[in-house]
């Protein structure tokens, strides 16, 4: 296995992130570095089961903000690409959110009422019907949850298997000769130096979903794009080494993490340069990676790198099965869920929210 990220499919959306992901560790929620109401005008926090719409809701929600003039960031889910968890709106520096509040997101307000506030469509379950459901119901819940929980494993033992690999990878890396690369690439990518404090901002463009593992392009509007050329799963050495050096410049960064591998991509937003490991159109230029490591070194370890690469190859193959099965009962449950939702009071919820966002109306009249 050359390079881990392989396993990544592009799903085209422009200025789209995921809103989390799925980890060794588990469900990660990374809303907080995109919605906040430290910094946002208003938040409202779908509370709905699945199959209610909420999805739908906000991709509504979302053309008609467009269409009023305001930039939106779609928000996608981690565990279904096709699917929105989220949905960032802004028109004259202010900032209006709209997230999924339910698992495993969990989320409520932070400031009740002040700025966050529930819109909530479970009023528009019928239960009665549901409830005749109930042990079906149950049993498909049950397989999902032990989908994503097997997945979790065998991703955290891909993890294992990965930093085991690192140490070896790690010993053949020429740290001097690409910290001295890093510091030339660095003055082309920067501005001025010392002029601000450098921070890092994470967004997410890598998701190991039900669906398999997939790369939104977020980052497609860049106006310079250098390919990152991977050798031996040298790349998470050389970008969290490239984002420090950034960062000490005084840039501040954009990072993707993939759920397993570490940095994947790094977006210079004052420079408008993108560093990432795919070809996606036209390329600045093209830096391999293979320069920056010992080949002597490495063929010493050839044989237990080649061995921990098919089992990592084995691993994330399991997880993505897992992950597979864990979706396909989700979608058992949204037909059950489906036919028993009043769309009618979900439309009218919408067109509340959209009217109150939108057209500045009321913002406090989301409430079925």
């Amino acid at each position: 296995m050359n390079s881990y990220f392989i396993y990544f499919g592009k799903k085209n959306c422009k200025n789209s992130f995921f809103i989390g992901e799925n980890t060794c560790k588990g469900f990660v929620s990374h809303v907080g570095d995109y919605i906040s109401e430290d910094e946002f005008s208003r938040v409202y926090i779908l509370k709905g089961g699945p199959g209610t719409g909420k999805s739908t809701l906000m991709g509504r929600l979302a053309r008609a903000a467009k269409n009023g003039g305001m930039s939106v960031t779609l928000l996608y889910c981690s565990s279904d690409p096709d699917s929105l968890d989220g949905v960032v709106m802004e028109k004259n520096g202010e900032k209006i959110g709209i997230m999924d509040g339910t698992a495993p997101h969990e989320n409520d307000p932070e400031y009740p009422g002040a700025c966050g506030e529930i819109v909530d469509l479970y009023p528009c379950f019928d239960n009665d019907a549901l409830s005749e459901k109930k042990e079906e119901i149950r049993k498909l819940c049950r397989v999902k949850k032990e989908g994503f929980a097997r997945a979790y494993c065998y991703l955290a033992a891909a993890r294992e298997l990965i930093l085991s690999r690192q140490k070896l990878i790690e010993k053949a890396f020429l740290y001097e000769k690409a910290d001295s690369f890093i510091s030339r690439l660095a003055d082309g990518i920067t501005k001025e130096k010392g002029l601000r404090k450098g921070a890092v901002q994470w967004r997410q463009t890598f998701a190991v979903s039900c669906k398999g593992a997939v790369r939104l392009s977020g980052f497609d509007g860049a106006e310079r794009k250098i390919l990152l050329s991977d050798h031996a799963c040298a790349l998470p050495i050389f970008t969290e080494r490239l984002a420090g050096e950034l960062v000490r410049r005084g840039e501040r960064v954009c990072v993707s993490h993939s759920p397993l591998y570490g940095i994947g991509e790094i977006y210079v937003p004052s420079t408008g340069v993108l560093l990432s490991p795919f070809a996606d159109g036209e390329c600045e230029r093209i830096i391999n990676l293979r320069r920056f490591t010992d080949a002597k070194v490495l063929s010493e370890y050839r044989g237990r790198l080649t061995f921990s690469g098919k089992c990592i190859d084995m691993a994330v193959k399991e997880a993505l099965e897992s992950l597979k099965e864990a979706g396909k009962a989700h979608g058992e449950l949204e037909k059950i869920y489906t036919p028993c939702v009043d769309f009618s009071n979900v439309d009218s919820i919408t067109e509340k929210l959209i009217a109150s966002i939108v057209c500045c109306k009321d913002r406090h009249t989301c409430r079925p």
